[in-house]
C-alpha cells in the first residue's frame, strides 16, 4: 500500500499548481494543510475499504476452493478404491484388472493434456463469448457427465462381454472422464498467492477421501459392489453442482472487479489473455526446456507415481484376498491416511518455506520405503496392523504431492497453470500409475504380496538416491526456497 508520505511527495507538483500566485498569510496555512490532510485521508479510507474487499473476495475464493477439493475427493473415492474388486467379480483375473487400468491410464495420458489445452486455450468460448473467463469450469463440467454417462454403461455390459469389450468401455470411460484433473487445477489456481496455500486447500479433498472411503465401504458390505456406482453417481452430481457453484462465483467476482490492480491486491492473478495454440505449446517447450527443476520434479514425480500404486492397488488386493479382511476395515485404511496427512497439509507452506522443496520431496519418497519395508513384514496374523502402516501413505500423499503443487505453481508462466497441474498429475497419476498397474499387478499375481513390497522398496531407494545426487550438481537449486525467484529469472515470449 502507498504511504502518506509517498502520496505526497508524488502529488506535490499537483498540489502546487491549485495555490495562488500570492502567498497566503500564516493564518491560513493550516487550513491548506488540513486540506490536503483530509485528502490524504479519503484516500487511505478508498484504499483501506478495497482492502477489506478484497479480503473478503479472498476468504470467499478460497472458501470455494476447500468445497471444490471436499466434493472431488469424495466423488471418485468409491471406484478408485474399490473398482478392482468389481472387475474381479465380472470375472477378470488380477492380470487383467492392471492391464485394463494401464491402459486406460495410458488413454488418459494422451487425453489430460488436450482437456487442459481446451480450457487454457478458452475454446468453450467458441460456444458463447460469455464462457471465456469461466473456462476451466465449463470443460470440467462437460468430461463430468460424459464420464458419468460411460461408467453407466460400463456398469450394465460388462457381465455380459468379454475382455477385450469391457477394455473398450472402460478406455472410453477413462477418455472422457480425464477431465477431473481441471478440479483440482481450479483449487490450485483459486488458492495461488494466497497466505493459506494449496496444502489447506487439497486437505479438505483427503478429508472426503478418508471419510468416504469408510461410507463406501460400508456400504458395499452391506449391499454388495454394485453399491459403489449408486455411491458414486451421487458423489459425482454433487461435484457437478459444487463446480456450477464455483463458476458461478468466478464470474460474479469478475464482474465486480474493478481492474487488474484491484486483482493484485486481493492476492488473485488475472486471468491471461487468450493465446493462440502455436504460442500456447511454444510456451509450453520453453518452460520445460529452461526450467531444470521441472524436469527433476517430473522425473521423481514419474517414478513416484509408479511405486504408489503399490500402496493402492496391492494393498487392497492382499487384505481381500490374502487375508479376507472386510470391506469396511479396507475402506477404513484410508481414513487413517487422512488422520497423518492432515499435519501435513496443513503445515505444508510452513516445511516449504523452512526446509526448500526437493528436501520435503525427498522425505515423503524416504517414508514411502518405510512404508514398504513394514507392509512387507505383515503376515496373516498381524493383519490388522496394515491400518496404522498405512497412515504413513497419508503424510507421503500430503508432503510429495503438496509441495510438488506448489513448485509447480510458482515455475510456470500464468498462461499455463491449468496445463501444469494437469502435467503433474500426468506423470504421477496416469504415466507413472499407468505403467505400475500392469507391472505391480503381475509382480502380486506371480511373487505375492511381500516380495512386492520389497521391489516396490528398491525402486523407491534407487529414486531417492537419483534426486539427491541430481540436486548435488544442482547446489544452487538445492540451496533455494523460494522456486518464484528461479521462475522470474525466464521471459517467456511467443
Amino acid at each position: 500500500m502507498t504511504s502518506a508520505t509517498s502520496f505526497t511527495h508524488r502529488h506535490a507538483p499537483a498540489v502546487e499548481m491549485l495555490l495562488p500566485e500570492n502567498p497566503e498569510s500564516p493564518s491560513n496555512q493550516p487550513h491548506r494543510a488540513e486540506d490536503v490532510h483530509v485528502h490524504m485521508n479519503g484516500m487511505n479510507h478508498s484504499r483501506s475499504k478495497a482492502q477489506r474487499d478484497s479480503g473478503h473476495e479472498v476468504s470467499r475464493r478460497l472458501k470455494v476452493a476447500k468445497i471444490l477439493s471436499f466434493s472431488s475427493g469424495a466423488s471418485m473415492v468409491a471406484w478408485n478404491k474399490f473398482s478392482t474388486l468389481w472387475l474381479l467379480s465380472v470375472g477378470l483375473t488380477p492380470a487383467q484388472t492392471g492391464v485394463m487400468k494401464s491402459v486406460g491410464l495410458i488413454a488418459k495420458a494422451i487425453c489430460q493434456p488436450a482437456w487442459a489445452a481446451i480450457a487454457d486455450l478458452k475454446i468453450p468460448a467458441r460456444i458463447h463469448p460469455s464462457l471465456e473467463s469461466v473456462s476451466s469450469h465449463f470443460t470440467a463440467i462437460l468430461s463430468t457427465v460424459f464420464s458419468l454417462v460411460m461408467m453407466e454403461a460400463l456398469r450394465r455390459n460388462a457381465r455380459f462381454l468379454g475382455f477385450q469389450q469391457i477394455l473398450l468401455l472402460r478406455t472410453i470411460w477413462a477418455v472422457t472422464n480425464a477431465g477431473g484433473q481441471l478440479v483440482d487445477a481450479l483449487v490450485a489456481q483459486l488458492s495461488h498467492r494466497t497466505k493459506e496455500g494449496y496444502g489447506k486447500q487439497r486437505l479438505w479433498g483427503s478429508v472426503s477421501w478418508g471419510c468416504m472411503s469408510f461410507v463406501a465401504g460400508v456400504l458395499i458390505d452391506r449391499f454388495g459392489l454394485e453399491a459403489l456406482f449408486a455411491y458414486t453417481y451421487v458423489a459425482r452430481m454433487t461435484l457437478l453442482a459444487c463446480v456450477v457453484l464455483a463458476m458461478v462465483d468466478w464470474t460474479a467476482g469478475n464482474v465486480e472487479a474493478s481492474g487488474e490492480q484491484h486483482d493484485v491486491e486481493r492476492g488473485i492473478a488475472k486471468q491471461a489473455d487468450t493465446l493462440s495454440s502455436s504460442t500456447y505449446f511454444n510456451r509450453m517447450v520453453i518452460t520445460v526446456r529452461e526450467r531444470p527443476q521441472l524436469a527433476a520434479l517430473l522425473t521423481t514425480t514419474l517414478v513416484h507415481g509408479f511405486v504408489m500404486v503399490v500402496s493402492d492397488n496391492v494393498v487392497s488386493m492382499q487384505m481381500d484376498r490374502d487375508f479376507h479382511m472386510s470391506r469396511s476395515l479396507n475402506g477404513l485404511t484410508a481414513a487413517f491416511g487422512v488422520l497423518a496427512s492432515v499435519p501435513s497439509f496443513w503445515y505444508s507452506s510452513l516445511l516449504i518455506s523452512k526446509y526448500g522443496h526437493f528436501a520435503i520431496i525427498m522425505l515423503a519418497q524416504g517414508l514411502s520405503v518405510t512404508m514398504f519395508v513394514l507392509h512387507a513384514w505383515v503376515t496373516k496374523e498381524y493383519s490388522i496392523l496394515i491400518l496404522p502402516i498405512t497412515a504413513i501413505k497419508g503424510a507421503v500423499v500430503g508432503l510429495q504431492w503438496s509441495t510438488s503443487v506448489d513448485l509447480m505453481q510458482n515455475s510456470v508462466d500464468q498462461s499455463l497453470t491449468t496445463m501444469a497441474q494437469t502435467l503433474l498429475g500426468w506423470f504421477y497419476y496416469t504415466i507413472g500409475g499407468g505403467i505400475g498397474f500392469i507391472f505391480w499387478s503381475a509382480c502380486y499375481q506371480h511373487l505375492g504380496a511381500s516380495d512386492t513390497y520389497w521391489l516396490a522398496a528398491a525402486v523407491g531407494i534407487c529414486n531417492l538416491l537419483s534426486l539427491r545426487a541430481w540436486l548435488g550438481t544442482r547446489k544452487e537449486i538445492w540451496a533455494s526456497v523460494d522456486f518464484g525467484d528461479i521462475s522470474r529469472k525466464f521471459s517467456l515470449h511467443p
